[in-house]
């Protein structure tokens, strides 16, 4: 004859033990789509920032000619100034 507290443990771990299964393999996988979807909006924000980094060198050594020839400009026009060959 069966012994009625092992029948009970057996209707019990069988389902129990799926049950965490189950949650553990979904905990699995929406922690990797976690991780991967930060990963991507890490590398998409990292080249925006160097795009504009890279627009900010261009225009600042835009200015800095810019400026460079305005002086010299004025340097040449200002009463005994010899021209820088």
């Amino acid at each position: 004859m069966l012994n009625p507290n092992k029948l009970r443990l057996k209707y019990f771990l069988i389902p129990f033990i799926s049950l965490m299964i189950i949650f553990f393999f979904l905990t699995f996988i929406a922690t990797t789509n976690s991780i991967k979807r930060s990963t991507n909006d890490f590398e998409a924000e990292a080249s925006r920032i160097a795009i504009a980094y890279s627009n900010v060198l261009a225009k600042s050594n835009e200015a800095y000619t810019t400026i460079t020839k305005l002086l010299d400009d004025k340097l040449a026009i200002s009463p005994g100034h010899q021209p820088r060959d």
